[in-house]
């Protein structure tokens, strides 16, 4: 191809082009490169991921970026630990007490509605596998506002929800 001639843009470009996740995680470039030592490589497919996230889900974008931003600061605090099996392990303790607390502030918000739209979230997390990694990763599957961005979308899209349940 002659370099005069301009390339024409991928399809990568094209689906990750401007969206607020991509802006969010091009902000966080420094943190990333000083802490993790990413490549760009790195850094592109970690941005890429999180807007195939956005893409696949649908979620608002700000649940998205808040999603990537606990993602970025829990690998920073993963990678600054001198003991990563002791940070992992530190990590996952009061996991189930978050999740308790988190269980009684969906019961406050959507009283009697609030397992069954729970449950509808988690089906919703393991309809979309990139999404539950992530969720997986640093307790942010047990993090209330995390989970309930995630809620907000499936109780607003009636994602999953029973016909006769649709108000």
């Amino acid at each position: 191809m002659a370099t005069d001639q301009k390339q024409r843009p991928t399809s990568a470009d094209v689906l990750f082009g401007g969206t607020h996740v991509r802006q969010e995680i091009e902000k966080r470039s420094d943190d990333l490169f000083d802490a993790l030592g990413t490549s760009k490589e790195q850094h592109a497919k970690i941005r890429n991921e999180f807007v195939e996230i956005e893409n696949a889900t649908g979620l608002a974008p700000g649940v998205v970026a808040r999603i990537a931003n606990s993602f970025i600061d829990g690998e920073i605090a993963r990678a600054r630990a001198d003991d990563k099996d002791a940070y992992d392990a530190e990590a996952s303790k009061g996991l189930d007490r978050a999740n308790e607390k988190l269980r009684h502030a969906l019961r406050a918000t959507y009283g009697e509605d609030a397992e069954d739209l729970l449950e509808r979230t988690q089906r919703f997390v393991r309809a979309h596998p990139k999404l539950a990694k992530v969720l997986q990763s640093h307790g942010l599957g047990s993090r209330r506002d995390i989970v309930e961005g995630i809620a907000a979308h499936v109780q607003s899209t009636y994602w999953g929800a029973k016909p006769e349940t649709r108000k």
